[in-house]
């Protein structure tokens, strides 16, 4: 019951979604079958563009496996030589942390080619669920990124995505209150 209608409703939302991301692409592949159980979600491609690395002009996309109601599993990254008419299998990017009952989980993500600097920029909503339960992240919820050099071959550690400045109050910015109007464990500005 609820596993199909997830694993479909997944995949209804990833056929839309990667035919907008890939609205420029010629594919032969117009969708991806999750494994039974699990839902993809927000594919986000770009193509390399740092000429000094491997992979220069691939194709690099990245999906996330869902495994329940606004549940992440895995961040999962895949890439194309060809423009899109074939694709590497799937590679884990990045999987939930367990903490005791409670699981930090990465998703969904927006994925950017900063062709100026050669690079790649992975941005994503961190979430903290307290006792895996979905209730907690709404107060524990942070913006994040990571960067690749490499073009999407390796990726450096998050980072918390902190305004620079104060708050109205004068308070400096930092990890827990990270933009205005915005505390951690107290509130939330990502969604």
């Amino acid at each position: 019951g609820g596993e199909l209608l997830l694993a479909l409703t997944s995949l209804i939302l990833l056929v839309g979604l990667t035919a907008m991301a890939l609205a420029d692409v010629q594919t032969t592949e117009p969708y991806i079958v999750p494994p039974p159980g699990i839902g993809y979600f927000n594919p986000t491609t770009t193509y390399a563009t740092n000429p000094d690395a491997p992979g220069n002009g691939d194709l690099v996309q990245i999906v996330h496996e869902m495994d329940g109601s606004d549940s992440f599993a895995r961040g999962m990254i895949r890439r194309s030589t060809d423009n899109g008419e074939s694709w590497t299998a799937f590679e884990c990017l990045q999987k939930f942390v367990q903490k005791g009952p409670d699981r930090i989980k990465w998703g969904p993500s927006c994925l950017f080619a900063d062709r100026d600097n050669g690079m790649m920029v992975l941005f994503t909503q961190e979430a903290y669920y307290d006792n895996n339960g979905l209730a907690s992240t709404w107060k524990k919820r942070r913006i994040v990124y990571r960067i690749s050099r490499d073009n999407g071959l390796t990726w450096g550690d998050w980072v918390n995505l902190v305004q620079e400045g104060a708050d109205a109050d004068g308070v400096p910015f930092d990890e827990t209150h990270w933009m205005q109007g915005a505390v951690y464990g107290r509130n939330m500005s990502t969604t």
